[in-house]
């Protein structure tokens, strides 16, 4: 983060601290220590990070708070490498967040294994992941990110048209408009690299039919130029 951003966690550091110290008996507290935790994970101070998760889970046992705690801890594991502490974690928080019905909570545990998965290579383990985050019942813009990241997952895996697929039902999401930019622009290039040439050119043509910036309308004229140069008709490519 900027000096911008951390100069206002440094400045949730020093509140909350302040409402913790003023006012120990608030109902405010845990939520004050989770955003200490919160803050110093932004800024990279993962372990100061865990001490104020962990006073958290040790002081505030009927705590509402305590699975947003354990997957906080989790994401700081994460950031200091020690990802199977924070799989451990993830693990034993799946059946907590599941059987109360934490749905945030749930999604971005989720997607936080996935990318564990990924940066392993476990290209099928991080699918499956993904998939199951773009099936939770959460805001449809943060569904619609671990859709796009499945597609990405099988184009990582060379799957064409697993990929075309992921890509194509991005669009089935309220999502802004330079996501579906991308996965428009996707499909259509997965679709042409498993051989549906009029598909992709449809595809294609039609977002190129779009209010598109220069730049974008540029990289569509190089996926149509590259459908035609794949289906052997370099003077159209051309």
């Amino acid at each position: 983060i900027g000096p911008g951003p951390e100069q206002k966690f440094d400045k949730v550091l020093e509140k909350c601290s302040k409402l913790i110290q003023s006012y120990e008996k608030s109902g405010w507290v845990d939520d004050a220590i989770l955003m200490i935790g919160i803050s110093y994970v932004y800024k990279g101070e993962s372990e100061s990070a865990e001490r104020k998760f962990r006073e958290l889970l040790d002081n505030f046992p009927e705590s509402n708070l305590r699975r947003q705690a354990k997957l906080w801890y989790a994401k700081a594991e994460y950031f200091m490498g020690r990802t199977e502490n924070a799989l451990k974690f993830t693990s034993e928080l799946f059946e907590e967040a599941r059987n109360e019905g934490d749905n945030d909570v749930l999604f971005e545990m989720l997607m936080l294994e996935a990318q564990i998965a990924s940066e392993r290579n476990e290209y099928n383990v991080a699918a499956q992941k993904y998939t199951l985050a773009s099936q939770i019942s959460v805001d449809d813009q943060l569904r619609a990110r671990a859709q796009f990241q499945l597609a990405i997952t099988h184009e990582k895996l060379a799957d064409w048209q697993k990929a075309s697929e992921a890509y194509r039902d991005v669009s089935n999401f309220h999502l802004p408009f330079p996501l579906e930019f991308q996965s428009r622009l996707k499909y259509g290039r997965m679709l042409t690299l498993s051989q549906q040439y009029d598909k992709a050119l449809t595809v294609l043509d039609n977002l190129f039919e779009e209010q598109l910036k220069t730049d974008e309308r540029s990289l569509v004229d190089l996926e149509i130029a590259n459908t035609h140069w794949a289906r052997g008709d370099s003077a159209s490519a051309f």
